[in-house]
């Protein structure tokens, strides 16, 4: 009866044996859930990697993997604690190098974008012949692209196609240097912009004060030449008179069309306003265009009425100079 009882036991371990699976075949069954995106599944195949005492071997690169696994799932707080777990417990590990690469990469999905390039830097001068350095290249474009180092970041991208004419993200450099132009447009258009409004609210500013100096200089004239009553200088009285009527006409005029460079002004804060949100908003990968241009008409209504401001003040000093000599005059007449 013993012997029957050993002989069970002993057939049952042969075929617990038998369906037993090895370290290196739950590994690769793992990889392969990875490979062909059955995230959970190659979780628990991982996990089951750290859980069982006889897989020990392959505890570091079970932390590995599984930092990948929650990278894919976009699951990057928990991809961090595995990852920053496995680079301080397995620094001997294979994969250690790439460990290095992935901690940029979990920092730039963090929006960390200033220890990403940090950590790629750090990537590249320690492992300089690694085969993601090409990739550390790309994404340390793509951090300084969010940090709005739209020059830095094209040097990266073309870094990218220079020194590494057969990586995968050669043409994803060339495409983010098209849209990294495309930004550098964009921020010009919007300085510009913004130059133009700040320009516009100083210009009619100056405009109203000084035509409020000189009307209130041109009522006082119009008033004392009232008064005067000489018939030698009727004639000569009743042209600036005229002349004073035309400016106020002319003044009126002016007026108006302040009036609709004001509303200009305030659809270019309108298109400010729009433009920083669509620049901030935007997504590197949009290729949203600006449709402003530097031929933009507002530009030409603004120089159209600079001009006919400096001439309209010009005429009214003009005339203010004639006024008080012709007073003068007078009042020397006056006098003898």
């Amino acid at each position: 009866m013993i012997k029957r009882l050993v002989l069970v036991f002993l057939l049952i371990g042969l075929a617990v044996g038998a369906f037993a699976q090895t370290g290196e075949q739950v590994f690769s069954s793992a990889i392969g859930s990875y490979q062909n995106g059955r995230y959970d599944q190659a979780l628990t195949q991982f996990r089951q990697l750290l859980l069982d005492p006889q897989y020990a071997g392959f505890r570091g690169d079970a932390y590995f993997w599984i930092a990948k696994v929650l990278i894919a799932q976009n699951r990057v707080p928990d991809a961090e604690r595995n990852l920053e777990f496995f680079l301080a417990n397995f620094p001997e590990n294979a994969n250690y190098p790439e460990g290095l690469y992935l901690r940029g990469r979990i920092l730039f999905l963090s929006a960390d974008w200033e220890s990403a390039i940090q950590a790629f830097s750090q990537f590249i001068e320690t492992y300089p012949n690694s085969p993601f350095v090409a990739n550390a290249y790309y994404w340390t474009g793509e951090s300084l692209f969010s940090l709005g180092q739209l020059e830095a970041a094209e040097q990266m991208f073309n870094a990218v196609i220079r020194e590494f004419p057969t990586s995968a993200r050669v043409e994803a450099s060339r495409y983010r240097i098209a849209v990294v132009g495309m930004s550098r447009r964009e921020q010009e258009l919007l300085r510009l912009l913004q130059w133009t409004q700040e320009e516009s609210l100083k210009t009619i500013e100056e405009f109203r004060q000084q035509e409020l100096e000189l009307e209130e200089a041109l009522a006082s004239y119009q008033s004392r030449l009232a008064d005067l009553s000489d018939d030698a200088f009727q004639e000569e009285i009743d042209s600036l008179i005229a002349q004073v009527d035309e400016l106020e006409t002319e003044n009126s005029s002016l007026r108006q069309q302040i009036d609709e460079y004001s509303n200009t002004v305030r659809r270019l804060e309108n298109e400010i306003r729009n433009l920083e949100n669509n620049t901030q908003s935007a997504a590197p990968t949009t290729g949203q265009r600006v449709s402003i241009t530097t031929n933009d008409p507002d530009f030409a209504i603004r120089l159209e009425l600079l001009s006919l401001k400096e001439s309209s003040l010009a005429l009214k000093a003009e005339l203010i100079e004639s006024l008080e000599n012709l007073l003068e005059d007078f009042e020397n007449e006056q006098g003898q």
